[in-house]
């Protein structure tokens, strides 16, 4: 992208812009949804919270830095000049807000630090919240008469 870009050879096609981000997205996807499935899986590990919650920080700064790549912004830009169907039009679009509300475009190094310092503690947060809610499933009781839990597992 960045080649082809800097070469300025011809337009660039939604796919050549948006497959490797799909690929790239995907892969993460697939990795991040294993991680939190051991993560619920293994809960009572205070290790495995202690190294999910320092990927999931690597995982938002990876997502910020992604999205407020000058050169995709710009290759976002060519693309919804382009004819485009109204589902690849929603996602140049979808992921061109992404980036504006990442800082996409803000030179100012003092404004790019409060964002980033704000986009972390935002991740922060939810990694409390996430918490708090996992701690609040765990100490949730069930009254149930035995009537009305006839032919369930005893596991349950």
């Amino acid at each position: 992208l960045y080649k082809k870009m800097a070469l300025q050879q011809q337009r660039l096609s939604y796919e050549e812009v948006l497959g490797p981000v799909e690929i790239l997205l995907d892969r993460v996807e697939k990795v991040w949804g294993a991680i939190h499935f051991l993560r619920r899986a293994w809960r009572i590990s205070p290790k495995i919270d202690e190294i999910y919650h320092q990927l999931s920080y690597r995982l938002s700064t990876a997502a910020s830095i992604l999205a407020q790549s000058d050169f995709l912004h710009e290759a976002l830009r060519q693309l919804s000049e382009q004819d485009l169907s109204p589902v690849q039009r929603r996602v140049v679009m979808r992921l061109a807000r992404e980036g504006f509300t990442m800082g996409v475009g803000i030179e100012d190094p003092k404004t790019l630090r409060s964002l980033e310092e704000g986009t972390k503690r935002l991740a922060q947060l939810a990694t409390v919240f996430s918490q708090n809610v996992a701690q609040d499933e765990e100490q949730v009781l069930l009254r149930a008469s035995r009537d009305e839990i006839k032919g369930l597992s005893q596991k349950v």
